[in-house]
């Protein structure tokens, strides 16, 4: 994987039976998450579209999986729930915490 001149590598996943590398950055203070060809590390394949500006806390998925869940967590956001299809690449949200019980409305808010 080539070295980043200011992002922070947080972690990498092998996916797909060991085609792919799964690699998480630290940019600006802000989880980015690209895909590169496990035999050409310097190929990126795509960047995944996060939901937001946020953070990964925890992910799952492994040397075989063509799936990769992981929670994304945001200043508004405790931890929604996602899945990346390793086929289409692409990220579907599949449970966001209910927070009817706040005394504010975090849409008022926005992290820059």
């Amino acid at each position: 994987i080539p070295e980043h001149p200011k992002n922070v590598l947080q972690q990498v996943h092998s996916m797909k039976n060991g085609t792919v590398m799964l690699v998480n950055y630290l940019e600006n203070a802000a989880e980015k998450v690209k895909i590169y060809d496990f035999n050409s590390p310097a190929k990126l394949i795509k960047e995944v579209e996060m939901p937001g500006y946020g953070a990964v806390p925890t992910s799952s998925g492994g040397h075989r999986d063509y799936e990769w869940f992981f929670k994304f967590q945001t200043f508004t956001d405790p931890g929604s729930v996602y899945r990346l299809d390793m086929n289409s690449y692409e990220v579907q949200e599949l449970r966001r915490p209910q927070l009817q019980h706040l005394s504010l409305n975090v849409s008022d808010f926005t992290t820059d």
